[in-house]
């Protein structure tokens, strides 16, 4: 079958995600769309190391929160799509 691809651009992830510093923690946050600029609900997220997961909520949305500086690997898939995987630095 043909897989669809999760439209997340490496260039896109300095308008699509945010990183706001407190307390050297940082919160991370996205919208994860398809080809056609369609909002996923539903969509899978897991950040490691830590292996946190969370899903994108009704407008494709997700947030970690509590984050220290590192890199992490951030992971989405969906059901019908190929997985895409990204490098994401937090730095103080």
């Amino acid at each position: 079958g043909f897989m669809r691809k999760l439209y997340i651009a490496f260039i896109a992830l300095f308008s699509i995600f945010t990183a706001v510093q407190s307390q050297n923690l940082y919160e991370l946050s996205g919208t994860v769309y398809d080809e056609n600029m369609v909002v996923l609900p539903g969509a899978s997220i897991v950040l490691s190391p830590e292996k946190k997961g969370t899903i994108t909520d009704a407008n494709g949305n997700f947030i970690f929160r509590e984050l220290s500086a590192g890199t992490y690997i951030l992971k989405v898939s969906f059901m019908g799509y190929s997985s895409f995987t990204d490098t994401i630095e937090l730095r103080a």
